[in-house]
């Protein structure tokens, strides 16, 4: 199905454009998809699905029990979407609503959602989904309250590896989410009154990887324990600078209670608060720091740095030149960051790891990180 405006008046919205089930080998390329009621693109039950190059506008403005996605999925298989531009303005609806993937990647889009999440996954049954390269304007929401199925048992290495994306709100991942890897993101908070990545209820023992991300202007919390337990949470060389959030700071790992969290270790960080409100790393009290692990990181304008880290008055970058890349590169050879850092099972260039989320000599790093003007071809 190629080449078409799909749309009904918003006067008068019709259920959807496009419902797909029970079938295989669907191109779907070069559509207008706009105002409709439920879901724009219905897919269920499928697999080798190509969804590409297309236009949603209002395509999700009321919702109905499941539908409520600009594109909505169920069951699918061996598919792609990408290179789809959704604008959703009207009634809240997600830009991408979806359950049961296996085998599926979901990159170069473009999602500006007023409503509901830009992604949003949450079943139990999630193998092998490749969220990449996309801009999102909203929450990528992928939680499952205990633990997931593995995937590791159908030959995945992951549940979901969320990486290369330009993410722009402060609820940015959702989670808990086992067999998680969160990397190479660069998340530019836009607005406030929320934490990066979240731990919403249930036992989840992980792992969770979260390594090689740039983060700006950090609200609330960089990770947020809820309820329940987290363990197995890993991050590493990560460059993360907090905001003036006033009365709505907390501390950049925010754990309440020791019973909720255990083996969450951080290396090779670059952390730095706000000039103007200096903030705590972690809960110190309540039994929180026994179940932290600090090590080898730059903590700038916090207040309970453990001894094995570092606290130099400058991070060692430019912080200069186009963001993410070069400004967060380090400033030279000879800096502070690069081959400082300990080995933790990730490709590094050099003798050792740089702390910090850029390799000094890597220019492929963030390179392919999508702007506003992600390659688009739809019919008008």
């Amino acid at each position: 199905i190629k080449n078409l405006t799909l749309a009904s008046l918003p006067s008068h919205r019709i259920t959807g454009a496009i419902h797909v089930a029970n079938s295989r080998n669907i191109e779907l390329a070069n559509l207008t998809v706009k105002e409709f009621r439920w879901s724009g693109i219905n897919l269920q039950y499928s697999q080798s699905i190509n969804l590409h190059h297309c236009l949603i506008i209002n395509a999700s403005t009321q919702k109905c029990r499941f539908y409520n996605g600009n594109i909505r999925s169920r069951w699918i298989k061996n598919s792609k979407i990408h290179h789809n531009k959704i604008i959703s303005k009207v009634g809240g609806g997600y830009g991408y609503k979806a359950s049961g993937h296996e085998n599926v990647r979901i990159h170069h889009n473009y999602f500006d959602i007023a409503g509901g999440f830009s992604i949003e996954s949450a079943h139990e049954n999630e193998y092998g989904v490749e969220i990449d390269h996309n801009f999102a304007n909203r929450c990528i929401s992928i939680p499952k309250g205990g633990q997931a199925a593995n995937p590791n048992k159908r030959g995945y290495k992951y549940s979901f590896y969320i990486h290369h994306n330009h993410l722009t709100d402060s609820y940015t991942v959702e989670g808990p989410r086992n067999h998680l890897i969160l990397a190479h993101n660069y998340i530019q908070i836009k607005k406030p009154n929320g934490r990066v990545y979240t731990h919403h209820g249930g036992k989840n023992h992980g792992p969770i990887n979260i390594h090689h991300n740039i983060v700006e202007n950090v609200d609330r919390a960089f990770i947020w324990m809820n309820r329940g337990l987290a363990e197995n949470i890993f991050v590493n060389n990560n460059t993360v600078l907090t905001a003036n959030a006033g009365k709505r700071a907390g501390t950049l790992i925010d754990s309440y209670r020791e019973d909720r969290l255990n083996n969450w270790v951080f290396k090779n960080n670059i952390f730095i608060a706000h000039p103007d409100q200096p903030r705590k790393l972690y809960q110190s009290q309540r039994g929180v720091d026994k179940k932290i692990t600090l090590v080898n990181n730059i903590a700038i304008n916090f207040t309970n740095v453990p001894k094995q880290n570092l606290t130099p008055k400058s991070p060692g970058y430019r912080a200069s030149g186009k963001k993410p890349f070069p400004y967060f590169l380090p400033t030279s050879p000879s800096s502070p960051l690069v081959d400082k850092g300990l080995k933790v099972n990730l490709p590094f260039k050099g003798k050792a790891p740089d702390i910090g989320a850029l390799e000094f000599g890597d220019t492929s790093f963030l390179s392919e990180i999508p702007t506003h003007n992600t390659p688009l071809k739809p019919t008008q």
